[in-house]
């Protein structure tokens, strides 16, 4: 239960597929609207070639492209990639709008990592999407783990949802379930990170739900304490986060995740302390 997330522990390709040891469940309906991917075209309906509206034959087989779910010929859906935001550690067949889709998201995601602002200012005045990724992560959330303040703020202008959170795919029932990074948010991942308050600020300012949670229902506070980020769980508490959100694993509060924050000789929860809920009898 105390365990919180590691930005680091999956990414688009490389580590991401050999971390996990489920592969992705077999399409279905209730799948696909839980991890919000899109509707695959029934192959009854699918008549022509989405891409070059040739006719479906014998020998002009019909494929689903795993982005946007509509049905294809082989020339027009040949090329293959992970797309680890639908479950698809392994690459699988996409469409070539889509496979253009997927290299502006990573293309994006790099000029985040690489803190490049010239590249992403571009991005942002050209008015594209600042929401797009095929990972696990948006870039917002990557910018606020690294502590980006600037490529924060740019990014936020053109757009990105401070409150999006990682939806729950089921590679995370395995070792990254263990992480607790279902439900995280820009919010939970800063936080996690000494001296981001001012990414935390930013956030927050950007009206960002100081009491998110997490499937294990971790709150922002909650990750701080734990990491014992004084400053960081202190701005919380000042902007409205609750101190007697419980953690649905283990029922800890803030209280019970302060030790870090007492052995940093900093208590910012004790002036709440009286009205924190003690641990739950088991």
């Amino acid at each position: 239960g105390k365990m919180s997330c590691n930005l680091n522990a999956c990414s688009v390709s490389g580590r991401g597929d050999r971390v996990c040891k489920i592969g992705p469940e077999p399409f279905s309906p209730q799948r696909a609207a839980a991890i919000g991917a899109p509707e695959w075209t029934d192959d009854s309906e699918a008549l022509q070639c989405h891409g070059c509206t040739r006719n479906f034959t014998l020998f002009r087989r019909k494929h689903h492209c795993r982005h946007c779910g509509q049905v294809f010929c082989t020339a027009c859906c040949h090329e293959k990639r992970p797309l680890p935001k639908y479950d698809y550690m392994k690459p699988v067949r996409i469409c070539r709008r889509c496979s253009q889709v997927c290299w502006k998201a990573e293309s994006l995601l790099l000029a985040v990592r690489s803190n490049n602002l010239d590249a992403v200012g571009r991005y942002v005045r050209s008015k594209k999407d600042c929401n797009i990724y095929v990972g696990v992560f948006p870039p917002l959330t990557v910018a606020a783990s690294e502590g980006l303040l600037e490529m924060l703020q740019l990014l936020i202008a053109g757009g990105a949802d401070v409150n999006h959170s990682v939806p729950p795919c089921c590679w995370f029932e395995d070792y990254l379930y263990r992480t607790d990074h279902v439900g995280v948010t820009a919010l939970h991942a800063a936080v996690q990170v000494k001296g981001q308050a001012a990414v935390v600020g930013v956030l927050l300012d950007a009206r960002a739900d100081a009491d998110a949670r997490t499937l294990k229902g971790n709150t922002p506070l909650l990750f701080a304490a734990n990491a014992g980020n004084c400053e960081c769980a202190r701005l919380l508490i000042t902007r409205g986060a609750s101190v007697n959100a419980q953690n649905r694993s283990d029922g800890d509060t803030s209280l019970h995740r302060s030790g870090p924050l007492a052995s940093a000789g900093c208590a910012p929860l004790r002036a709440g302390s009286s009205r924190l809920l003690p641990r739950p009898r088991r």
